[in-house]
């Protein structure tokens, strides 16, 4: 279950106002005013989350807008262009959200369901970046993990998540008095704690898994949370994005594609090299 949001669906259904099912926040946290550096990215049809590793860069998830059409159409050799946003409500607000354009590039060992291994929407090479017109320097940014840091982190170690994916499927709406109220609470950046329960080995050496047992006061990750990010504890290092998880109401654990590998920062670096740009 790939965890982008079908953005002209949700318009719909957020304009008839049918929502159903349970009452309790998905993620389990609270309005994130605090990394700023977290976006929300749209192509017009598919909305994704995504962090700024350098003043123009963020990486994300390949499979948010690798396989449709952006209503803001391609760069002229075939890259999709897409609106980001840092407003911590990002879309479906008044006054309107302020709006960045970028360049998304996927990386092209993407691939669905390639890797098996018995669960739902295994993706290979799950990583893309999108390179902004303009530099955001006072947002900060986040740094990318060492190579093979996930694998030396213990079992139960504190993670950070952020994103703007689905809170809950009804109501009462968690961001009411947290923040401005709007529809569902869909598209404000929240936060949450969760911990890591393991970091992949053979098919699923590209993930980690991490908790999202809400009840237990750890946070999941939902619809619109694609690409965002994972963070080590306390810190601004991102250890992973998130990729998928394993049931159609986020009440599962999370696989996110892991940051530190050789492979996911050749794709980064390879890729701003060639564009004559560095973080």
């Amino acid at each position: 279950m790939r965890l982008r949001l079908i953005l002209l669906a949700l318009v719909c259904a957020v304009s008839l106002m049918v929502f159903a099912g349970s009452a309790a926040a998905i993620i389990g946290g609270t309005p994130d005013t605090t990394h700023t550096y977290v976006g929300l990215e749209h192509n017009g049809v598919f909305v994704c989350s995504g962090t700024l590793i350098g003043p123009r860069v963020l990486v994300t998830a390949a499979h948010c807008f690798s396989d449709t059409t952006s209503i803001f159409g391609t760069d002229g050799h075939g890259h999709p262009r897409v609106a980001v946003t840092f407003d911590q409500q990002g879309l479906l607000t008044q006054p309107a959200p302020t709006q960045y354009l970028g360049t998304y590039y996927f990386d092209p060992g993407f691939g669905f369901g390639v890797n098996g291994g018995g669960l739902p929407g295994f993706d290979t090479h799950d990583v893309a970046i999108i390179v902004l017109d303009v530099s955001l320097p006072s947002l900060g940014h986040a740094n990318l993990p060492a190579i093979g840091l996930d694998a030396s982190l213990a079992t139960g170690t504190k993670l950070d998540i952020s994103g703007y994916g689905v809170q809950h499927f009804g109501k009462p709406d968690p961001c009411d008095p947290n923040c401005k109220k709007q529809p569902d609470a869909f598209f404000t950046r929240f936060g949450a704690t969760s911990n890591l329960l393991s970091v992949g080995k053979g098919k699923l050496d590209e993930f980690v898994k991490i908790s999202g047992n809400v009840s237990k006061g750890k946070g999941g990750q939902c619809f619109g949370d694609s690409g965002g990010p994972i963070f080590l504890g306390g810190t601004r290092t991102l250890i992973a994005e998130t990729s998928f998880g394993t049931n159609g109401n986020c009440s599962g654990v999370g696989y996110d594609f892991r940051l530190d590998t050789a492979e996911a920062q050749s794709f980064i670096f390879s890729t701003l090299a060639s564009l004559g740009l560095t973080l």
